[in-house]
Formats: C-alpha cells, structure tokens, sequence
C-alpha cells in the first residue's frame, strides 16, 4: 500500500502538470473534473484503505476517461479500445469481489463499445481478434449468468489479452 500510495502522488503531480495542457488542446471541462475526482479518489484511497479492491478500482478509475482525454489528439488505436480496457480490469475486480450487480453494468457497457468497435476492428484486419472477443464475451455473459468470479476473472484476463491485439492492429 505505501508503493501505491507513492504511485498516487506521482499521478496527481502528473496530471496537475499536464491538466492545463489538456484543456487548452480542447478536452471537455466534465472530462477534465471527473479526472480531478479520479485523482483526488486514488489518493484517497491509497492513503486511508486497506482494502485492495478498494485501491485497485480507484486505481482503474483513472483510466476510465483515458478515451475521452486522448480524443481530441486523434490517436491511430480507436479509444474505444482504452474503454474496453478499462470494462475488462474492471469486470476482474467485480469477480475478484463477487460484485455480479456491477458486472453486469460493466459487460453492458462492454458489449455496447465493442458493437461499436468491433467493425473498425476488422477493417483494419482484426478478424481473428474480432472472433476471439466475441468468444470471450459470451464466456463472460455465461460467467455472469453462472455468478462465478473465478471464471469472470480467468476470462477477463483473457478477454484484456484479447484487447491488447487490438491494439497491435492498429500499430503502425
């Protein structure tokens, strides 16, 4: 906890450095608070919680708006699949604490960006990717409906594996 707890420190002094910069490159003020609170809430909980949960899903938190930061840069790699990322380590804690309430928002919120995504993907050569993806989704929906977290965490571990070859697609 106090790495973490360093760690937290180093990322609010990063992004009060960089916060301007990203408002004045155009990053919507409600995505710029809401990064704010995610600072403010790792450091928090970092500081005060003994829980490792608890500091892993503020720890995520922060990635939760990386795809509505990046944006505005016009990334080559969609920021969707920063989104899925972001769905995928936090469908591992909702399993790794049994939250199947949480879970379930979170693989709608999943299976909604990859609806999206997911012909993106294969046009720029993700096929395989693609067809692994859809795989793992409907092991986690089966996981979810079964309210294992031990298979909601070995699949999303390999659906975040997954996620990452979308990234390489997208390589220049």
């Amino acid at each position: 906890f106090s790495q973490v707890s360093a760690n937290a420190k180093v990322i609010a002094s990063t992004w009060n450095g960089y916060r301007t910069q990203a408002q004045n490159d155009g990053v919507d003020a409600a995505v710029l608070s809401a990064m704010d609170q995610s600072v403010a809430d790792l450091s928090s909980a970092s500081g005060t919680s003994t829980d490792s949960v608890t500091v892993a899903r503020a720890a995520n938190a922060i990635s939760a708006h990386m795809d509505a930061l990046f944006t505005v840069y016009h990334p080559a790699v969609p920021t969707a699949i920063m989104k899925l990322d972001y769905l995928g380590r936090q469908m591992v804690l909702d399993g790794m604490s049994g939250d199947f309430v949480q879970a379930t928002d979170h693989l709608n919120d999943t299976d909604t960006t990859w609806s999206a995504l997911k012909p993106v993907v294969v046009a720029a050569g993700g096929t395989q990717v693609s067809a692994d993806f859809d795989s793992s989704l409907a092991s986690l929906h089966q996981a979810l409906s079964a309210k294992s977290g031990t298979d909601m965490v070995s699949v999303s571990n390999i659906a975040l594996d997954q996620v990452d070859g979308m990234e390489k697609v997208f390589a220049p």
